[in-house]
């Protein structure tokens, strides 16, 4: 019997981007980029001075134009490993994220929804495990491109990423409301917790965030 043939990999880098970046963004990007360009094809996506959660809807709407078969979201202010996207690819899961942690509180960038419907990031991070969560940030994150073609036509031509008032005082943010629908559509999210993102700015040196995970 004939071997099925793999489709091929084509990667959308998409990056909100607000004017500047951090020189540590650039360099880890430009390392990522050469060697991530070696192995599939790439196409460049960004946005420039705008709120995120419109930026990322732009971001998806020229993805969608295109034929690229994964997304990848990654944020202006990460620090990548050079190994980020080789690893997420290896997993072959509809939306698997890197582990980083937010800049003003040492917090897993990924959560698990309560039974109030609340989210709420682990209390410990379990290190080097591939795990399913519910929502996550999208700040090193691959996707696929059928989650996003599915949640796409679901969602009836509606933005995919809102900033999400639900009562006067609780924001989910644009990365939680799209994460509801990928749910909705029926796929799984995942965070591998070994592949390790910096955050530029945040009340952590790069330099010891590992040592601080595990």
């Amino acid at each position: 019997m004939a071997e099925e043939k793999k489709e091929a990999v084509k990667i959308g880098i998409c990056i909100p981007l607000y004017n500047q970046v951090p020189s540590v963004f650039f360099k880890t990007f430009i390392n990522l980029f050469i060697d991530l360009a070696q192995k599939h094809p790439l196409k460049l996506f960004n946005v420039d001075s705008t709120a995120v959660d419109v930026a990322r809807n732009v971001l998806v709407e020229n993805f969608l134009k295109s034929d690229c078969s994964h997304l990848l979201f990654l944020d202006s202010d990460m620090v990548l490993p050079q190994n980020l996207a080789d690893v997420l690819l290896k997993h072959d899961k509809d939306m698997v994220s890197a582990l980083y942690v937010l800049r003003k509180a040492f917090r897993a960038c990924y959560r698990f929804k309560q039974a109030d419907g609340h989210y709420k990031a682990p209390e410990k991070i379990e290190p080097n495990k591939l795990i399913e969560i519910d929502a996550v940030g999208l700040g090193a994150c691959l996707i696929k491109r059928e989650v996003i073609e599915k949640v796409s036509k679901e969602n009836e031509g509606k933005p995919l990423f809102k900033m999400d008032y639900r009562n006067r005082t609780e924001i989910f943010g644009e990365d939680v409301f799209f994460c509801e629908l990928v749910k909705k559509a029926g796929f799984k999210i995942f965070v591998d917790t070994s592949v390790l993102a910096g955050h530029f700015g945040g009340i952590i040196p790069e330099s010891s965030f590992k040592g601080l995970v595990y």
